[in-house]
């Protein structure tokens, strides 16, 4: 029996209803953006949840049970998004170049290293007051491994990529940022916690 993937959750009038798709065996770069451009053509229809890759169910019967567990928060989260989208800016502290050859110069790349986690996290703070200073609803912070940052958050439609790069401009020394969206309310809709490793037959 093919595995059903979760694409998102819909409203359908007063209750909600998931949108599934077959899950292909393998999880390869056009599964994941098949997968994608199915979330981007629900969103685009009407108010939805999107849903992270890796979400399925054994049948349309399980998923319903899912969802009727988490009613109340689904539909919560469902009235919270209005009409905008995410955008995901990702900080990078550079690498060291050289391998230091002694102690000292260990202990002197360490605290290098240090000190530029504390400028990421610094230059993300300052971005994030930015944003929402200019109407952000949705700002959080994941740390990717020590030198890796995402800051997600969420705009109106009308917000371009030109109009938020200019924004969220100016570098630190040693930091990359990269600018990444719109995409759907991945994050927002916040689905993974409520059904990864918490699913069960119907």
């Amino acid at each position: 029996m093919t595995r059903l993937a979760l694409l998102g959750i819909a409203a359908d009038g007063p209750a909600l209803a998931p949108r599934l798709a077959p899950c292909p065996e393998a999880a390869d770069a056009a599964a994941l953006l098949a997968h994608h451009r199915q979330v981007v053509a629900e969103a685009e229809a009407g108010r939805f949840l999107p849903a992270p890759w890796g979400i399925a169910f054994e049948s349309p019967a399980s998923a319903d049970s899912a969802i009727d567990r988490h009613a109340l928060i689904l539909a919560d989260r469902l009235a919270s998004l209005g009409g905008g989208v995410e955008w995901l800016l990702r900080g990078t502290l550079a690498p060291e170049i050289e391998a230091p050859e002694t102690g000292r110069d260990f202990l002197k790349a360490r605290a290098r290293r240090q000190a530029g986690q504390a400028r990421l996290a610094a230059e993300a703070g300052a971005r994030a007051v930015r944003l929402e200073a200019e109407g952000s609803r949705f700002v959080a912070q994941r740390k990717r491994g020590d030198d890796t940052l995402d800051l997600i958050f969420w705009m109106d439609r009308g917000w371009t990529r030109p109009r938020l790069a200019a924004l969220l401009a100016g570098e630190a020394e040693g930091l990359c940022w990269r600018l990444t969206g719109p995409w759907p309310a991945y994050a927002a809709a916040g689905l993974a916690p409520l059904f990864l490793d918490r699913r069960k037959p119907a």
